[in-house]
């Protein structure tokens, strides 16, 4: 059976800055998890994904 390609690389912003970045399989759940930790950022970007999640935990290369 194949791997689900089900996580996404996305930035948490504040303007122009990056208060955060990681990985998640809800992106969604992640921005509401944070805003509930008093994080502070105007906006989510999804960097990629979908993807296998050891891809996403070996990091952002750039390149697919």
């Amino acid at each position: 059976m194949p791997k689900k390609r089900d996580t996404y690389l996305s930035e948490l912003r504040d303007g122009h800055q990056i208060v955060y970045f990681g990985i998640s399989s809800d992106p969604a759940a992640r921005v509401r998890n944070h805003s509930s930790s008093g994080w502070r950022f105007t906006h989510m970007n999804v960097i990629r994904g979908p993807m296998l999640r050891e891809n996403a935990e070996g990091g952002f290369s750039g390149t697919q």
